[in-house]
Order: C-alpha cells, then sequence, then structure tokens
C-alpha cells in the first residue's frame, strides 16, 4: 500500500507545480478528469488496484465506436496505468473510435469507456477491479474528432503520444512515461511529467504551464499569447524558438538552453544549472541564479546590463559601464539584470537572424 500512495503523491506533486499559473486548486486539478474519485493505486503490475468511479456500471467494455451525437464531443478524460496512450485527432472524423488489444479474455481488464452528453470518459480497466496486469499489452489508442471544451489525459507508466491535439483547455499529466505531442493548439495547456520526458514541436496557446521533476523538456517552437511558465527540477530545458507576453522558465540543477527568444518579459531562474541565451527581442530580462555559469547573445538593439554579484565575474567584448554594477552593450535598448552569487556572466556577442 505503501507503494501505491508514493506513486499518488507523486502525481499529485507534479501537478501541484503547475498551480500557480493555473489559478485552480488541487482539488479542481485532482478532479478534472470529471469521473468521480477514480485513481489507479499502481502497488505493482502484479496487484493493480483500481478504485470505484461513478457511474461504472454504464461503462461499455472493450474496443468501441460510438456515433457523436448532435451535441458533438465537448471533453475527453483518458486515465490510464500501464503502456502507451496514442490520441488521434482529425476533423474529418464523423464517429470516435476506441482501440485496444483485442487479445485481452478478462473483461474486467478491458478498457472501459463511456460516452454521454458530449463527455467521452476512458478508464484503464473496469470500477473496482484488483488484479495484474504484468505482460499484458494495453496499448490504447483514440480516434476523435475537434474536441471543444477540453482534453484531459492521464498515465502512470506510459508513453502518451499525438499527432496533433487542438482543443479549449488541454491538460497532460504523467509519471513515468514521455509526453511527445507534434503540435498543440488551445487556449490554455498544462503539462507536467515526474521522471518522462516531454517533447513538443509546435505549441500555441494563451496561457501555457509544463513542468517536470527529473525529465527533460524539449519545445521546437512556442507560441504564448500572454503566458507561459516552463519549469523543472533536475532535468534540461531546451526551447527553439518562442514568443511570448510573459515567460518564467526555472529549474534548480539542469540546464536551460532558449535560442530565438522572443518576449515582453521574461524570468529565468537556477541554482548551479548552466544558462544559455540567444535573444531575438526582450523589453525586460531578469536571470536569478547561485552558481550557474550564464551565457547570453545579446538582442540586435543592444542593452543595458546590470550584473549583480558577489564573487562572479562578467566577460564581455565591447561593453561599456555606465555605473555601478551596470553597462551597456550596443545602444542600450533592452533591459537585463542579471544577480548571482558565484555564476559568471559571458556576453557572446548578438544575436543572429536567420
Amino acid at each position: 500500500m505503501k507503494k501505491a500512495i508514493s506513486f499518488i503523491l507523486a502525481i499529485i506533486l507534479s501537478v501541484s507545480m503547475i498551480l500557480p499559473l493555473s489559478g485552480c486548486s488541487l482539488e479542481a486539478l485532482l478532479n478534472l478528469f470529471n469521473i468521480g474519485d477514480f485513481l489507479g493505486q499502481l502497488i505493482d503490475l502484479d496487484n493493480v488496484l483500481i478504485d470505484e468511479y461513478e457511474g461504472g456500471d454504464r461503462y461499455v467494455i472493450g474496443s468501441q465506436e460510438y456515433t457523436i451525437g448532435e451535441e458533438g464531443l465537448k471533453e475527453v478524460n483518458i486515465i490510464w496505468i500501464n503502456d502507451e496512450v496514442e490520441i488521434v485527432q482529425d476533423s474529418s472524423f464523423q464517429q470516435i473510435e476506441i482501440v485496444e488489444n483485442d487479445e485481452i479474455e478478462e473483461e474486467a481488464k478491458k478498457v472501459h469507456s463511456l460516452y454521454e452528453n458530449g463527455i467521452l470518459n476512458i478508464c484503464f480497466a473496469e470500477s473496482g477491479y484488483q488484479g495484474s496486469f504484468k505482460n499484458i499489452d494495453k496499448k490504447l489508442t483514440v480516434r476523435v474528432p475537434l474536441v471543444s471544451d477540453k482534453i484531459n489525459v492521464s498515465n502512470v507508466l506510459g508513453n502518451i503520444s499525438s499527432d496533433e491535439l487542438s482543443s479549449k483547455n488541454i491538460t497532460i499529466i504523467n509519471t513515468t512515461g514521455s509526453i511527445k505531442i507534434k503540435k498543440v493548439n488551445a487556449e490554455g495547456i498544462g503539462m507536467t511529467s515526474v521522471s518522462g520526458s516531454i517533447s513538443l514541436d509546435d505549441l500555441t496557446s494563451s496561457m501555457i504551464a509544463i513542468a517536470s521533476v527529473s525529465g527533460n523538456i524539449n519545445i521546437k517552437k512556442l507560441l504564448a499569447l500572454e503566458e507561459a511558465t516552463i519549469e523543472n527540477t533536475s532535468g534540461s530545458i531546451k526551447i527553439d524558438n518562442s514568443i511570448t507576453e510573459n515567460l518564467t522558465c526555472g529549474s534548480i540543477s539542469g540546464s536551460i538552453n532558449i535560442s530565438n527568444m522572443n518576449a515582453e518579459t521574461a524570468a529565468i531562474t537556477n541554482t548551479s544549472g548552466k544558462i544559455n541565451l540567444d535573444i531575438f527581442g526582450v523589453n525586460n530580462l531578469n536571470v536569478s541564479t547561485a552558481s550557474s555559469t550564464i551565457t547570453i547573445k545579446l538582442p540586435e538593439c543592444g542593452a543595458t546590463i546590470t550584473f549583480n554579484t558577489t564573487s562572479g565575474s562578467i566577460t564581455s567584448p565591447s561593453i561599456t559601464p555606465t555605473g555601478e554594477n551596470e553597462n551597456i552593450y550596443g545602444d542600450g535598448e533592452a533591459e537585463i539584470i542579471v544577480s548571482t552569487i558565484s555564476g559568471s556572466l559571458k556576453i557572446d556577442g548578438f544575436h543572429q537572424g536567420e
């Protein structure tokens, strides 16, 4: 039972990391799946306990196809424990398809689903079931058209993948498995993982919150019209292209690498991991660290840099001191404040546009 509790606590920890941005309470996030009090309490794959979930007697067993009603598909909720969850979304789809391995003989171990009033709920197994899932193929493929309101997906030991996801709000939670999505478009996006990696090719939203404990976070393209918060503890953070109103990026010991960064305001924090920033444009940037090595390529407009340090050093060609701890690089348009105890700062010239 202690092992089961530790898994649940790990999920709660990872979810809590995105609470400040989402504005939600922990209770609200734990209930976001709208399937009652369902949580798969994983002891090990030889003894999995599924808590009873609301309306379990109405759920349909095994692979299914649902005809979409006049209300459309408003919401998709998937709670999984082991093996991969793949979501295929296409506006041309005329129905919902849920596909699982047909060789599973015991009905209680098969996927259970319910589609009512425009809401699709998908559960790993029968409500209240306890038994072994060791050496059982439980890969799940869900094919859906556009989802109007929200998509919520959680997994414990398996990966979560999709070529494209689109809805008003999207929340994805994983523990040890990876999250890999090529394109995501929503008004609000929240993703969190404990040790699994998060890989996103194209991310567009008003509000974005992504967090991990030790898994690496890799984003190729990020567009946040209002705010983006990316946090990690020991895993790395890598963003290739970003356009945001407000960007917050933090780690403790993992590296932070951001290329082609374009933000109105940005705050980058780290304790000991390396920080590398290639800035296309920024008005106000705050970098705070204890002992990190910081390398910055400045925007073409230049910057006024305030470097506050106890014992760290600054290295830069063509810098003009204007006062205590303040230097001008180029025409000094962007305002950059770097605060460190013993970390070093290197100004590595100007951003080179493509």
